[in-house]
């Protein structure tokens, strides 16, 4: 990303830390997500005072019934993040076969790829930053850094917005 992509993506993640509802940090964040991984499908799971994830917001229904049958599964790309074993994870459907039930729901979706990166503030994880693309070619290695860099961007903003008292 360089020049106005860059000068762009600055004025939004500016912008993002004065949201305080997740449906307008899930929207900001989609802005981001398009100028730095090319895609819009992008959705936030996040831990509750019980310490149980919920689907706190998405950009769209598709994303949303994904993100949806990975808290009711308890299987998916998420998990991983959630528990702290990988801080994300960006991968094929195609080789998501070792969440299978999820796998089997989501492939209808119109999905192809997907990440996941873990939010986390001060050590605790928060949640999860989702993000799928219709793309075959779309979220492929590369985006590590981006998927990360979103997922920061993330954790600050819903930091910002439950200390603001939001009740995400």
């Amino acid at each position: 990303m360089h020049g106005q992509e860059a000068r762009e993506f600055a004025r939004i993640a500016a912008a993002l830390t004065d949201q305080v509802e997740v449906k307008d940090i899930v929207s900001t964040l989609a802005a981001l997500a398009a100028l730095c991984v090319r895609s819009e499908h992008l959705g936030l799971i996040l831990r509750t005072g019980a310490d149980r994830p919920v689907e706190a917001g998405s950009t769209d229904l598709a994303v949303a019934e994904a993100d949806h049958l990975q808290v009711v599964l308890g299987e998916g790309p998420s998990w991983p993040c959630l528990t702290g074993t990988l801080p994300f994870l960006v991968g094929d459907l195609e080789s998501a076969a070792r969440w299978p039930n999820w796998h089997s729901h989501v492939a209808v979706l119109g999905f192809r790829r997907y990440a996941a990166a873990r939010l986390s503030a001060a050590g605790a994880t928060l949640g999860v930053l989702t993000i799928y693309s219709e793309a075959r070619s779309g979220l492929v290695s590369s985006w590590e850094s981006s998927v990360q860099l979103l997922a920061t961007h993330a954790s600050r903003a819903i930091t910002l917005a439950s200390l603001g008292g939001s009740g995400w």
